[in-house]
């Protein structure tokens, strides 16, 4: 109708009939109309498309969406779509996958044979060997092994020896450090290091637990599956002197004794046929068993003593060491800033002559050469 209309008006305007040049004038105007009318019908269905987006996207509705992708709170991020296109925000981030397990330890010496079982499975250990969270230590007869672990606390197994570290948590500066060993069979020199002083350091035997403040100390476990018989623990001096505090319970949680002077301790004699009472008796320490004792104190003192550039190695290498300066673990240190020599500081060297030509010619007409006469 518009396009008649215009037609009319033109043909009008410069007198003519509906000839040959109209009639190819209205065919032009037709078809502009019929394109505008074509136009407009596609903007409002993309219009219409657009409103309905949002609603189609929280339910994942879009043909090519990979199950289980969602938008609003699912996946923390809207997904949106066009033909043939998926995006979706960055709010909405991928599941990182389980981390692989980090080791807690390491062995420091070991003489004879010593063993560990781990995931059901056991395996010969040597030096330099990786200690993780659920491990059970063994030495063999006439064997020792000096393990020591990320906060410098050491033990010494001697032979026929077990141990299993059930916990162990530590973080430097970190306030939720904490570790607990089982010591199942055998004899076992220790010093407990940050751990025992910054969280909480749990010793364990099948007849008593002891809480550990930080100190060295020695637990003998009989031999295992005996029905009765006694289990001792006794309380040295660390490498400076200084004496620390074990707290001695049975159990079901029932305080036993507390050990605060060197060279003392507990025999905790098991219940009659293996029943759940335990009696715990000063120790009277003979001046014998003292010297031995003193042997085995020495040996762990020595084997924190080695140990330590084996933790300060680990703490240098690993991803999730020490937390550096800027907060993040395992990121490097960012670089000192540059320091000035003291003393008087030579100006920077000034170039003198003639301004250097530039590399490409000035913008403009370049100027007209003068010829001579």
């Amino acid at each position: 109708m518009v396009g008649t209309m215009i037609t009319g008006i033109a043909l009008k305007r410069f007198g003519c009939d509906c000839g040959s040049m109209g009639r190819v004038v209205a065919e032009i105007l037709q078809a502009v109309c019929l394109a505008l009318l074509v136009g407009v019908t596609a903007a409002e269905r993309a219009h219409a498309a657009a409103d309905a987006a949002p609603e189609r996207a929280e339910t994942g509705a879009y043909a090519g969406t990979p199950p289980g992708v969602r938008g609003g709170g699912d996946s923390g991020g809207a997904v949106h779509a066009s033909p043939g296109l998926l995006f979706v925000q960055s709010g909405a981030q991928p599941q990182a996958a389980d981390a692989a397990p980090q080791s807690v330890g390491i062995v420091s010496s070991l003489q004879g044979s010593a063993s560990v079982v781990r995931n059901g499975a056991t395996a010969a250990l040597k030096v330099q060997d990786e200690i993780f969270k659920g491990d059970i230590l063994k030495t063999g007869q006439a064997s020792t092994l000096g393990i020591i672990f990320d906060d410098e606390t050491t033990f010494s197994l001697t032979a026929n020896a077990s141990v299993s570290v059930d916990d162990f948590v530590y973080a430097e500066g970190g306030d939720k450090n904490a570790a607990n060993f089982k010591f199942v069979q055998g004899t076992v020199a220790f010093v407990a290091n940050a751990v025992a002083k910054t969280g909480d350091m749990t010793l364990s035997t099948p007849t008593a637990t002891m809480g550990i403040r930080g100190t060295t100390g020695l637990v003998n476990v009989g031999p295992t599956g005996a029905t009765s018989g006694a289990d001792a623990i006794k309380l040295y001096p660390d490498a400076d002197g200084k004496v620390g505090r074990i707290e001695v319970k049975a159990r079901d949680g029932t305080s036993l004794g507390v050990l605060t002077r060197p060279a003392t301790g507990f025999s905790l004699q098991r219940g009659l046929g293996g029943g759940a009472r335990v009696v715990a008796t000063p120790l009277q320490i003979s001046p014998q068993q003292a010297a031995l004792d003193q042997n085995l104190v020495r040996q762990v003192h020595a084997e924190r003593q080695r140990g330590q550039a084996l933790v300060a190695q680990r703490r240098a290498t690993r991803p999730h060491g020490p937390v550096p300066r800027n907060g993040i673990r395992g990121a490097p240190r960012p670089p000192a800033p540059a320091v000035r020599p003291p003393g008087p500081q030579k100006p920077p060297a000034v170039r003198r002559g003639p301004a250097p030509r530039p590399a490409f010619p000035p913008k403009g007409k370049p100027p007209r050469e003068k010829r001579g006469r």
